[in-house]
């Protein structure tokens, strides 16, 4: 035990970063921020007083016009395309934001939201539906939802989804044909609006004015999956604005409304603030991965934020194994977490089992299991309210004994 303990310790010092990682304000103050786009060597934020970029330190933020509201913004081929907030359709440039021109086919329209697919590029407009354009962006064609308030847009292949906003109740439509033509569902109760989608681990989610929802069957049923909260007889007590979505590996990030920035290791059942350097009141309009860093656009002054994706990277380059062995100690569930959290693990052969965590200093908070165990597949939760002593946020280890296997991981409590 004593030598993993120095090996642990050797690692914390190898690591220091991990243990103040917060979010670094970049040198971009437009006024509003309403959205980010990523792509391969740039981070584009859309605000009040037009397009900016920046390369991956966010410094400097290079301004490039037009002088218009960007709401979305998106690239296609060499055109970046953008939105305007101000119903002047959509802006193109070919050659990187030195030049603009009004693409045919889209006067007099609010663009919200754009997406696009391996054929074709989505609009989102507000009160007028879809539009769809094959060449780019230079031209554009309605292609349904006739005086729909489209606020988001998202393509899985050849399906589109649509987001819209409706007094009944938020509506989700969705095209099988590159919006040919169009289905819809109402969300349950008690979204009125969609703002965002993103999909992952197999399913489609949607961040609303209540909550994030849902769909595993491609849009057909919606189930709510958090972010409401209802009393005994069914009334809203808590509603969560989501305003925008992005995923990364196992995790999922949203931009809460007054909220600042949680994330979610569950698909989204359980959140987790991650707003460490913000002002946690604050609302972001815009997130976007662009590796080495994640990066968060806010509305107010229109300030953009980057924190290193390894902050997320919770399992210390993924795993440290001391010896190698046929048993497999496996990332805990939810992390971060609040107070619980759960810790699998697989034996392939009967052993003596040993689960113990750690603080960062090497000291011992708590023994979950010292025991002969079977073979097979086991899940221990670690109760972080239940230990004597109380115990504050930061980042703990988690350390299986199993025979000759010995494996430790890294968990993040946040209270």
């Amino acid at each position: 035990m004593q030598k993993l303990i120095s090996r642990l310790l050797i690692l914390i010092l190898i690591f220091p970063f991990i243990l103040n990682a917060q979010w670094v304000q970049t040198n971009l103050n437009p006024g509003i921020g309403y959205s980010l786009f990523s792509n391969d060597t740039t981070i584009y934020a859309g605000t009040n007083s037009g397009v900016y970029y920046t390369n991956d330190i966010g410094d400097p933020w290079f301004s490039i016009g037009p002088d218009d509201w960007i709401y979305s913004l998106i690239k296609a081929g060499n055109n970046l395309v953008a939105g305007s907030g101000s119903a002047k359709g959509i802006w193109i440039s070919s050659d990187l934001g030195a030049n603009w021109s009004n693409a045919s086919g889209m006067e007099n329209q609010s663009v919200y939201a754009l997406c696009k697919n391996d054929n074709y590029i989505f609009a989102g407009t507000w009160g007028s539906g879809v539009f769809r354009s094959g060449d780019k962006g230079s031209t554009w064609q309605k292609v349904g939802l006739e005086g729909e308030p489209v606020q988001a847009v998202f393509s899985l292949a050849d399906t589109i989804f649509a987001g819209g906003e409706d007094l009944i109740g938020g509506k989700i439509y969705f095209s099988t044909n590159n919006g040919e033509s169009w289905d819809f569902r109402y969300l349950p109760y008690p979204a009125l609006s969609v703002n965002c989608f993103v999909q992952k681990a197999g399913k489609v989610f949607a961040g609303t004015d209540a909550g994030l929802y849902s769909s595993s069957d491609v849009g057909n049923s919606w189930s709510l999956e958090s972010g409401v909260t209802f009393d005994s007889s069914g009334t809203v007590t808590d509603a969560k604005m989501i305003k925008a979505l992005v995923a990364h590996d196992q995790y999922m990030i949203a931009a809460f409304t007054f909220e600042g920035i949680w994330i979610s290791s569950d698909n989204g059942k359980e959140w987790t603030s991650y707003n460490d350097g913000l002002i946690s009141d604050w609302s972001f309009n815009g997130l976007a991965v662009k590796d080495p860093n994640l990066w968060s656009l806010r509305e107010g002054f229109g300030n953009a934020y980057m924190r290193p994706l390894t902050d997320l990277i919770t399992d210390i380059q993924s795993e440290v194994e001391l010896i190698p062995g046929d048993h497999k100690l496996y990332q805990n569930y939810p992390n971060p977490f609040n107070p619980s959290t759960t810790i699998g693990f697989s034996l392939l052969k009967s052993s003596f089992v040993t689960l113990e965590v750690y603080n960062s200093l090497g000291q011992k908070v708590a023994t979950l299991l010292n025991k002969n165990m079977n073979s097979g597949n086991f899940n221990v939760k670690f109760d972080a309210s239940s230990i004597n002593r109380r115990i504050s946020s930061g980042i703990y280890y988690y350390m299986i004994h199993a025979g000759e296997f010995q494996a430790v991981k890294k968990m993040l409590l946040l209270q």
